[in-house]
């Protein structure tokens, strides 16, 4: 029986032999049709599984013969043929008249997972995986899962994706009764992320692996064109269509390219496999208009309060760069410092004076390379220094506080990558 046992196989593999056979106390069951796996016998019963077989038209051809000392009475000539599910009875007598008759039954078993591989979400809550409608496995079907986690017993089994961890599972349906006939399935649960590349990048950059998540942005001049790309867990090739792109530009497949040509804040949603997962936040800024020179030749009024305010900004934020919370290039400080600079502009001249040199700095910042998410980090934050300089503070001290009030209620902007290289920081509230 141990031989027997070792020719079964799971789904793909075949024998080139299709005569099994096998044996107990009263008879000898064999069967040579095609699509039969083994003959496993269990107490009186017999139990011929099949792979790759439906009924109709599958048939199995089974004889039967009686060991002596007994004598087959049935089945009748000793032959039988079994579809999908049916089964049939065998019965013997003892020649000798000292034991009663004896009887078993003798089965066709087929069991075949419906789904042979299932990619989901890792969102989705219900999945469930099924046997095939002809599927008969001998007893009730036992599931399980390597790794472990999805697990039932029935013709079919339902579990919750987002429950277990991202990967791939091989799931497993057994015989209830002939626990070494099995048919397995992969089911991968994907979990999906999002990267963004722009064109200084020399490869893409989660747009939030943090949980929770935070409220980034990617920061981009108007006219620059952003990759957004998915990264899939585990690694897996899924057709185009299971990639659905939506907002500022709509498409299909892993990766869009989108160039920017409007001014404001833009969302291109990713859906994979029709399961909603990220967001990608884009915010655009337009720098036009004369550079700080030219700016400065037609207000010559403003030459020396504007360096003298210009320092009064940069010595405040250096002399308590570690109080704001460090990052004088990018961070805390460098918010504060722009935060302040155009808070006293404001204050000392008037809000369209100060916003027309400080846009005026950041063009001449973009005319020399500055990097274009830093010239939108230090847009925001001087639009927001100005509407402090706007309200009704009448001191420095004041407006010091004001400062310091917006940056620990995150309503300033940073970079969540101080040193920005090859411009891969994304805009974050300057209280994360």
């Amino acid at each position: 029986m141990g031989e027997k046992l070792s020719q079964l196989r799971h789904r793909g593999v075949r024998c080139c032999c299709f005569s099994y056979s096998a044996e107990n106390e009263y008879v000898v069951v064999t069967c040579n049709t095609q699509g039969v796996e083994a003959i496993v016998p269990v107490n009186v019963d017999f139990y011929i599984t099949t792979r790759g077989v439906s009924s109709p038209p599958f048939e199995a051809n089974v004889s039967v013969a009686a060991k002596y000392p007994w004598r087959l009475l049935l089945p009748p000539g000793g032959t039988t043929e079994l579809g999908i599910g049916e089964y049939d009875v065998y019965k013997v007598e003892d020649e000798t008249g000292v034991e009663d008759d004896a009887e078993g039954r003798i089965y066709v078993l087929k069991l075949d997972i419906e789904q042979s591989e299932t990619n989901v979400c890792w969102k989705i809550s219900s999945v469930t995986l099924n046997l095939t409608p002809d599927s008969a496995p001998g007893g009730e079907a036992v599931w399980t899962s390597q790794p472990a986690g999805i697990s039932g017993a029935g013709n079919s089994v339902t579990f919750d994706p987002s429950s277990l961890a991202p990967g791939e599972y091989t799931v497993s349906a057994r015989s209830g009764i002939v626990p070494d006939y099995y048919d397995s399935c992969v089911v991968r649960i994907i979990f999906v992320e999002l990267e963004f590349q722009n064109s200084h990048m020399p490869a893409g950059k989660l747009i939030d692996p943090l949980m929770p998540s935070r409220d980034v942005r990617v920061g981009v001049i108007q006219g620059d064109k952003v990759k957004f790309k998915a990264k899939l867990t585990p690694i897996v090739a899924l057709n185009s269509d299971d990639y659905v792109w939506t907002g500022v530009q709509s498409g299909r497949g892993f990766e869009i390219e989108i160039v920017f040509n409007t001014v404001g804040t833009h969302r291109e949603q990713l859906q994979v496999l029709g399961c909603q997962h990220r967001i990608a936040t884009t915010t655009v800024v337009n720098v036009s208009g004369y550079g700080e020179t030219a700016w400065m030749a037609l207000h010559p009024q403003y030459w020396i309060s504007a360096f003298e305010l210009r320092d009064e900004a940069l010595n405040w934020a250096r002399d308590n760069a570690s109080a704001l919370g460090g990052g004088i290039y990018n961070g805390r400080a460098d918010a504060a410092r722009h935060a302040y600079w155009n808070a006293i502009m404001t204050l000392n001249w008037n809000a369209t004076d100060a916003e027309g040199l400080a846009t005026a700095h950041e063009k001449t910042g973009l005319d020399n390379k500055m990097a274009h998410n830093e010239t939108v980090m230090d847009i925001e934050n001087n639009a927001v220094g100005r509407m402090i300089g706007s309200g009704s503070y009448t001191n420095l001290i004041q407006v010091q506080n004001a400062v310091i009030d917006a940056l620990n209620k995150g309503i300033l902007t940073i970079l969540d990558d101080l040193k920005n290289v090859n411009e891969i920081g994304l805009l974050q509230p300057s209280n994360q």
